[in-house]
């Protein structure tokens, strides 16, 4: 229950500033560590892009709408 009454506050409308500049700092702080990973998938040959640096910032996008797809439902 209160992890639900976080996730209310933290997706109410008045909170789309905080969350957008929180997404934003997360990007810069995330995608460096998740393009590494892909870089070394290309050098291990287990992952192909030539665009490593766009697929850390798209995985990243990825996960954090994954995470608000399960969370938005239950506000409803």
């Amino acid at each position: 229950p209160m992890m639900l009454e976080l996730m209310r506050i933290w997706y109410d409308d008045h909170n789309a500033i905080v969350r957008n500049k929180t997404m934003n700092e997360a990007i810069k702080r995330v995608s460096p560590l998740l393009v590494e990973i892909i870089r070394q998938g290309v050098r291990e040959g287990v992952m192909s892009t030539p665009f490593p640096d766009q697929a850390g910032s798209m995985v990243f996008s990825l996960f954090q709408s994954l995470g608000d797809s399960f969370f938005v439902p239950l506000l409803l």
